[in-house]
């Protein structure tokens, strides 16, 4: 089962990603893949949930504290 599924199934409407830097393929192709996966779920993406940066624990890290910090964080929210 894919994120997408298992994620919407949880009812999450509001699913962050954390990808690398925009001039990589590899970014590039998994944040396509997250879109399309998001939209095939009826599920918008929330630009402010994304974000892009170098490939490296540190900068994970950080990110993912961010969002998870936020006011409002990724998750399940009634539309």
């Amino acid at each position: 089962m894919g994120a997408r599924n298992y994620f919407g199934r949880l009812g999450h409407r509001r699913i962050g990603r954390i990808g690398g830097p925009e001039l990589s393929a590899a970014a590039r192709d998994r944040f396509y893949g997250f879109t399309a996966a998001l939209d095939a779920a009826g599920i918008e993406v929330v630009p402010e949930l994304v974000r892009t940066d170098e490939f490296d624990v540190a900068t994970g890290t950080r990110h993912a504290h961010d969002l998870l910090s936020a006011l409002e964080r990724p998750g399940r929210h009634r539309r």
